[in-house]
């Protein structure tokens, strides 16, 4: 797969357990030639920037040459441009997976979903979701079916102890943009 000069907006949100693998995919990502443009939630960067023993945003920054966008105003400017092609949120939290299905726009992910969506380009989202298969459940069937959204494959994380909680598979991620960038949605989506 080529992703040379493709222009991706990567959101991280608060599930910064999941950083280590996702950002392990972000460096693959951009060494297949991908300019990545990284943005996070307000929880996720108060997070990261709290837990420095893992120093996730100095890694993010450095994979992607780019500072982080994390303010409202940084993502309009960001989305003035339109010079993308897709946007990439892995991991996509319990709370922010809320917000865009029923289109709350207040953090600087939920804002750029709104625009990045207008425009009619492809969404990939990789779930991470302690009650996607309670409270959030409706919220994964709304985002299911809309256009442009594409689903990295997930399953119950661990069905015996969190009996509700799904999770995209972080080795599907680099497959699942391939096949949303040609319009396709990655079979099988529940693993």
């Amino acid at each position: 797969m080529n992703l040379k000069d493709v222009n991706i907006i990567f959101g991280f949100t608060g599930a910064i357990s999941t950083f280590p693998k996702i950002i392990e995919k972000f460096e693959e990502i951009s060494k297949k030639g991908a300019n990545l443009y990284p943005i996070m939630t307000y929880n996720a960067y108060y997070l990261c920037k709290k837990n420095k023993n893992e120093n996730f945003i100095e890694k993010i920054e450095n994979i992607c040459k780019k500072k982080i966008i994390h303010t409202l105003e940084d993502v309009e400017k960001l989305f003035k441009k339109n010079n993308y092609d897709m946007m990439v949120i892995a991991p996509l939290d319990s709370n922010t997976l809320a917000k865009i299905a029923n289109s709350i726009s207040d953090t600087p992910i939920t804002l750029a979903v709104k625009l990045h969506l207008k425009n009619k380009k492809p969404l990939v989202i990789f779930i991470y979701a302690d009650d996607g298969l309670s409270t959030n459940a409706c919220n994964i069937g709304t985002l299911l079916n809309r256009k442009h959204l594409y689903f990295v494959p997930f399953m119950q994380n661990n069905p015996i102890t969190k009996p509700y909680s799904l999770s995209s598979n972080p080795e599907y991620i680099v497959k699942t943009i391939d096949s949303a960038l040609n319009e396709e949605q990655i079979q099988p989506l529940i693993l």
